[in-house]
């Protein structure tokens, strides 16, 4: 790859999985050397759409976790970016997809990093005045699930796009307001925690 021009860098990330994990690794190797050619590696990658189905190819099918961690911060950074330059159909493929990744993605860092994702995407599609009611659906739906881990994603998630999106939230205050007074009190430390921070 390093001899390679930018164009050619970005085609072969783009077309090759094996290629972007072992640049995504280097990003969490020891020494500033590997890591900064990683970052150049990905530059011209990321300069075009479809980065992003490359990633979310990386967040659903590589084990390594750190891959998955790297691949789910570079989506946070470019979904905002590239979202609008994709067709209605990628759109809502897109919307369901990163939502269903969110949920099912076992490693807390790597789920709150996607919840990360998400948080820009509300924001993104939110400013063009879309329209996403299932963000508040999967809220609900975390908020009540059995599985503590889930009622502390909910959390994480919440805390994010109250970043982003605060003034589209004002009109659910008050079901949120239920939600926080529900983590508050779980019976879970852990989501009890992450209730009070977000």
């Amino acid at each position: 790859l390093q001899a390679q021009f930018p164009q050619q860098i970005a085609l072969s990330l783009s077309n090759d999985p094996t290629a972007l994990t072992n640049v995504l690794n280097m990003l969490s190797a020891n020494d500033t050397a590997t890591i900064k050619e990683g970052e150049r590696l990905l530059k011209p990658f990321l300069k075009n759409p479809p980065c992003i189905a490359s990633l979310i190819n990386q967040l659903t099918t590589v084990v390594d976790i750190s891959v998955r961690h790297h691949a789910a911060l570079l989506l946070k950074k470019k979904i905002g970016i590239f979202f609008p330059k994709f067709g209605s159909n990628d759109q809502a493929n897109l919307k369901s997809e990163i939502l269903q990744i969110m949920i099912r993605e076992p490693i807390k860092s790597v789920a709150v990093a996607i919840a990360g994702a998400v948080a820009v995407l509300t924001k993104t599609i939110f400013a063009k005045n879309g329209q996403w009611p299932e963000i508040f659906t999967i809220l609900m739906q975390l908020s009540h699930d059995p599985n503590e881990n889930m009622r502390s994603l909910n959390y994480e998630l919440l805390g994010q796009l109250a970043e982003q999106v605060t003034k589209q939230l004002k009109p659910h205050a008050e079901t949120l307001a239920t939600m926080f007074v529900m983590g508050c009190q779980d019976a879970v430390p852990a989501v009890a925690k992450a209730a009070l921070a977000a």
